[in-house]
C-alpha cells in the first residue's frame, strides 16, 4: 500500500501488442494478436504446436524479421519505432545459455559482450558491481564461483540477475529446466517472483505443463494462430478444462491416453538384464526388465541420462557392462547384438533426427534406421513389413510421399513410433519421449505405448521428472538414490 494515499501501487506496463497480424507460412501465423504484459507479471504462453505462441516469442527475441509490423508494439506505453529497442529489452533463459561454464558468475553476467582480457583489479572492480547486483535483487551470493560448479536452480539465478543487469524488461523462459526436482522448481518460482519483483515481468514458454503451472501466474492460451483466453492459472481446474481452449473443435481420439488398469497385469518374464552399470557416481547399477512391462528410469543428472540411454540402448559400448539377453549372456558387445535381439532406441523424437527427412513417409516407415538395423535384417523383415504396412498403418496425414522434412513435431513423432512399431521389436527405449511434445503430442506417445505393450514390446522411458509417465509406469526407479 502507498503511504500517502492509501491505494495500492498501479502496475506499470511494459509490454502492449495490439491487432497483430504476421504469417510466417500459410499454416502458421498470427491473427488479431493483442495482449498486454504488466511489471511483476509471470505469463505462460500455452498452445499446441503450431498454435502461434512460438512465432510471437521468436517475433519478440527478434529472431523472426519484423519489418512493417513495428506499429503493432507498444513499448512502456510509447509506440515502437524501432525494433531492435525491444530485442535489447528482452532476455532469454535456456540451457543453452549455461555452454561456457568455466567463467566465474560474476564474468559470466559482467562480460556480457565483451571478450577483453582483466587485470587483476578490473576483475576484482567486475566482482564488485555483480555483487551490487545481487543485493538489489535481495540475494547474497559468491560471485567467484565457477558457473560449472553451481546447481541448476543456481545458474538460473544468476541468469535472473544477468537480465537485471544488462537492462532487460521482459525475460523469456524457454527452459524445460533440466536437472531441477519439483521441490527445485517450485523454490526456484517463488525466488524468481520476488527477484523480478518492481523490475521485470516474466514469459515462460516452456514444454512441460508443470514447468508452466508452478512459474506463472497467468496464462495466455494461444490455439491456430489466434488467442482464445486469458486468464488467471486458478481459472483452469484441470486437464480437461484446458483441453477445450488448445484443442478447439478437434478432441483428443478415445482411448489415446493409457494408463496401468488399460494395461493389465503382466507375467513377470525377464527378458533383459544389465549389470554392473558405472557412472561418475562411482556407483553400480542392475537393471532386471519383464516381457511387455513398462519401466521408467529417473535422474535429474543429465550426463548420467546420456550414459544410462546409451548402455541400455547399446548405442554406447562399455567394456564393463554384461547383458543378458533372453537368457544368454553378453559382454562388451557391438551394436549387432542389440540389432539381433531386436532393442530399438529413440533418442530425438519429435525432430528428423530419427528419420530420413528427404525420403517419404512410405520410405520412412519401410526403412528402419541403418544405424539399428543391417541391411540383412532389414531384407529378412521387408515382405512382412509390407503386408503389415498395408494393412494397418494410420497416420496422421494421408499423404505417404510428403517428404519427412515436411511433417510436423506430431507428424514426425507417429512416423517414427508406427516404424519401430511395423518392426515390432522386443524393447524399445526411449530418451526424454515427451521432452518436445504438446498435449496431442503426449497422447500419440502415450498411444504407442499402449500398443507397443499389448505387442509383448518392453518400453523403457528415461526421464528427468515424472511428468506423464506416473499412470503409464509399471515401475519407476530413480537412480540417483
Amino acid at each position: 500500500m502507498c503511504k500517502e494515499t492509501g491505494m495500492k501501487k498501479v502496475k506499470k506496463e511494459i509490454l502492449r501488442i495490439n491487432n497483430l497480424n504476421y504469417n510466417l507460412t500459410v499454416r502458421r501465423k498470427l491473427e488479431n494478436i493483442s495482449l498486454c504484459i504488466m511489471e511483476d507479471e509471470c505469463i505462460g504462453f500455452l498452445g499446441l504446436t503450431y498454435s502461434g505462441k512460438d512465432i510471437l516469442v521468436r517475433l519478440l527475441l527478434g529472431d523472426l524479421e519484423a519489418a512493417g509490423h513495428e506499429s503493432s508494439f507498444f513499448w512502456e506505453g510509447k509506440r515502437l519505432m524501432d525494433f531492435e529497442v525491444l530485442k535489447k529489452k528482452i532476455y532469454k533463459i535456456s540451457a543453452l545459455n549455461y555452454r561456457i561454464d568455466n567463467w566465474t558468475v560474476a564474468e559470466y553476467i559482467g562480460l556480457v559482450d565483451e571478450g577483453n582480457l582483466y587485470t587483476r583489479k578490473s576483475a576484482e572492480k567486475l566482482e564488485m558491481e555483480v555483487k551490487y547486483c545481487f543485493r538489489q535483487m535481495g540475494i547474497e551470493f559468491d560471485v567467484s564461483q565457477k558457473m560449472c560448479d553451481l546447481s541448476e536452480k543456481q545458474k538460473r539465478i544468476v541468469d535472473l540477475v544477468k537480465a537485471y543487469k544488462i537492462g532487460a524488461k521482459i525475460v523469456v523462459i524457454e527452459d524445460e529446466l533440466e536437472g531441477m526436482s519439483l521441490t527445485d522448481i517450485c523454490n526456484f518460482a517463488t525466488e524468481m517472483k520476488k527477484m523480478i519483483h518492481g523490475k521485470m515481468s516474466v514469459i515462460v514458454n516452456s514444454h512441460s505443463n508443470e514447468i508452466m503451472s508452478y512459474l506463472s501466474d497467468k496464462y495466455i492460451i494461444f490455439n491456430k494462430g489466434y488467442i482464445v483466453k486469458k486468464c488467471e492459472k486458478s481459472y483452469i481446474k484441470n486437464t480437461t478444462h484446458l483441453e477445450k481452449f488448445l484443442l478447439g473443435e478437434s478432441k483428443i481420439s478415445e482411448g489415446m491416453t493409457v494408463s496401468k488398469q488399460q494395461i493389465g497385469i503382466r507375467e513377470k518374464e525377464i527378458i533383459y538384464q544389465v549389470q554392473n552399470m558405472y557412472f561418475l557416481d562411482k556407483r553400480f547399477y542392475n537393471l532386471s526388465f519383464s516381457r511387455g512391462e513398462v519401466v521408467t528410469l529417473l535422474t535429474l543428472d543429465r550426463t548420467k541420462k546420456e550414459q544410462l540411454f546409451g548402455a541400455l540402448s547399446g548405442r554406447r559400448k562399455s567394456e564393463h557392462v554384461s547383458y543378458i539377453l533372453n537368457s544368454k549372456y553378453y559382454k562388451n558387445v557391438d551394436m549387432e547384438v542389440f540389432i539381433k535381439e531386436r532393442i530399438v532406441s529413440v533418442k530425438d523424437i519429435g525432430t528428423d533426427m530419427e528419420i530420413f527427412p528427404y525420403l517419404s513417409i512410405g520410405d520412412n516407415l519401410l526403412i528402419p534406421s541403418l544405424h539399428k538395423l543391417s541391411s540383412v535384417e532389414f531384407i529378412i523383415s521387408a515382405k512382412r513389413i509390407h503386408r503389415m504396412l498395408a494393412d494397418s498403418v494410420k497416420l496422421v496425414t494421408n499423404e505417404h510421399n510428403v517428404k519427412g522434412k515436411k511433417l510436423n513435431i506430431n507428424e514426425l513423432i507417429t512416423v517414427t513410433l508406427e516404424r519401430w512399431l511395423i518392426y515390432k521389436p522386443q524393447i524399445i527405449v526411449l530418451l526424454e519421449p515427451f521432452a518436445l511434445c504438446d498435449m496431442k503430442g503426449v497422447s500419440i506417445i502415450k498411444s504407442y505405448i499402449e500398443q507397443f505393450v499389448r505387442l509383448g514390446v518392453t518400453v523403457i522411458i528415461i526421464k528427468t521428472r515424472e511428468e506423464y509417465i506416473e499412470d503409464i509406469s509399471d515401475r519407476i526407479l530413480r537412480i540417483d538414490e
